[in-house]
């Protein structure tokens, strides 16, 4: 299904000194009481939402985002460790990048253990491809309405919606009430949807755009040094 995006990742090698590592790192956070009481939250963390803010947090940890992937796996996320927000990434539109620049996924999300979320989850893919820069299919709309003047290859779609011409506006199954066998043709298994289908493909003009936005806001990450052993 889809097309082969052509991009690879790496565990980096070498670390911001340059020297030798495995590419993961682990740090003690049980003295941190937000931490502690409700894993991770964002923006300033809203009212009654527990968590340590990754604005304070990240930052003394965060290798240098102009280089290097950072990926936080916490414990829970506004203290939902179970349910909840999975996962959540920044889009590398910003240079220099904001301090919590990266992406965080909740542990349970990797594995299939009896641990795991959900057996072979396609969270952190989704996650990754909001990291290198691609939107929700149905950007500027909602995961349940579909907006014609978005739809595939309609006059201007580069500009509109998710910027991709290939893409459907929404989540054309949930929208539509069908089953997930039952509206192959409508493309449902797109990572940047919302739907709970098996979801396993990328678009060529979601590849697309992927090396254009790379290219401009984080061409080190193409050629990086981090990975050479």
């Amino acid at each position: 299904y889809g097309i082969d995006t052509r991009i690879e990742f790496s565990l980096a090698m070498r670390d911001p000194e340059g020297l030798s590592t495995t590419g993961i790192l682990r740090h003690d956070l049980s003295e941190n009481v937000e931490y502690r009481s409700g894993g991770v939250c964002t923006n300033g963390c809203r009212p009654g939402v527990v968590g340590a803010d990754t604005d304070d947090l990240y930052p003394d940890l965060a290798w240098p985002s102009l280089q290097y992937i950072n990926v936080w796996v916490v414990r829970a996320i506004e203290g939902g460790e179970e349910q909840g927000t999975m996962g959540f990434a920044m889009l590398p539109l910003t240079v220099p990048p904001p301090a919590d620049d990266g992406v965080t996924m909740k542990y349970r999300v990797f594995g299939n253990g009896p641990g795991s979320w959900r057996i072979n989850s396609p969270i952190f893919t989704h996650e990754l491809g909001h990291q290198l820069g691609l939107y929700h299919v149905f950007q500027g709309g909602s995961s349940s309405f579909c907006d014609d003047s978005t739809w595939i290859d309609s006059p201007g779609c580069e500009t509109k919606g998710d910027l991709v011409c290939d893409t459907l506006p929404c989540d054309a199954c949930d929208a539509g009430g069908f089953s997930c066998s039952g509206c192959p043709e409508l493309g449902y298994r797109n990572y940047m949807s919302y739907t709970s289908c098996h979801k396993n493909e990328f678009t060529q003009g979601q590849a697309d755009r992927i090396r254009t936005v790379v290219a401009d806001k984080r061409p080190d990450w193409i050629d990086s040094p981090a990975v050479v052993a």
